[in-house]
């Protein structure tokens, strides 16, 4: 996968250029495939016109395994992001352990459910006993103590606050508008806020990292 630069109808290109020919010779002659859907891969400003220039290729047996998309967003940049997705089924992410959440533990409903009696603790066998105390202990748990999702967290960016939501809002909405409209106005707008955003961001990373820096003693190994 990459920027191969080349404008060939078969990828949907409106035309076609000597790197597009070429390409098209390699695909032919070596039984490649081409994952690229019909979602155009990278923004001309000067021209404001839309093209497919990264192209994502792949042998036969991995063709019907991948999707091709691509993000609605430049993200700052003249490339649209590239999303290969692998379509197996049979793939399953394991969770992560759920945990039990204690700040928020009913400790009243715990004590009344976790009760250990003589019975118990009188097994003639020490791994019995202990099987039947944690047994009820983790059941009382289970009814008085809430547990965590077991879901993967979203990547926390630290430098991320209101004022980049609001400013990055504005530039997706400039964006939207003109990619249905591309008019110059459109586009003036569109720099404008893609502009100010990037300012913002990094105004907040550098705040960021100058309160972290600060946080650092010779007290932390």
């Amino acid at each position: 996968m990459g920027d191969f630069n080349g404008h060939n109808p078969i990828w949907g290109s409106p035309d076609i250029n000597l790197r597009g020919q070429q390409i098209e010779t390699l695909i032919d002659n070596h039984c490649i495939c081409l994952l690229n859907s019909s979602n155009h891969t990278y923004f001309h400003q000067p021209t404001r016109t839309f093209h497919t220039l990264d192209l994502a290729l792949c042998s036969p047996s991995l063709v019907i395994k991948w999707n091709f998309n691509t993000e609605d967003d430049l993200f700052n940049s003249d490339h649209f992001p590239i999303i290969l997705s692998y379509i197996d089924n049979d793939i399953r992410y394991p969770d992560r352990p759920r945990q039990f959440i204690f700040q928020k533990a009913n400790w009243s409903l715990f004590s009344e459910f976790a009760t250990i009696t003589l019975d118990m603790v009188e097994e003639v066998s020490i791994d019995v006993a202990v099987d039947k105390v944690t047994y009820s202990i983790l059941q009382a748990a289970d009814m008085a103590i809430p547990k965590t999702s077991g879901k993967t967290p979203k990547i926390w960016k630290p430098w991320w606050n209101e004022e980049c939501r609001i400013f990055n809002k504005q530039q997706e909405k400039a964006w939207d508008k003109f990619r249905r409209y591309p008019t110059t106005s459109n586009l003036i707008d569109f720099k404008l806020a893609k502009a100010t955003f990037r300012r913002v961001k990094r105004t907040s990373q550098r705040k960021s990292w100058q309160a972290f820096i600060s946080t650092i003693t010779n007290q932390i190994s």
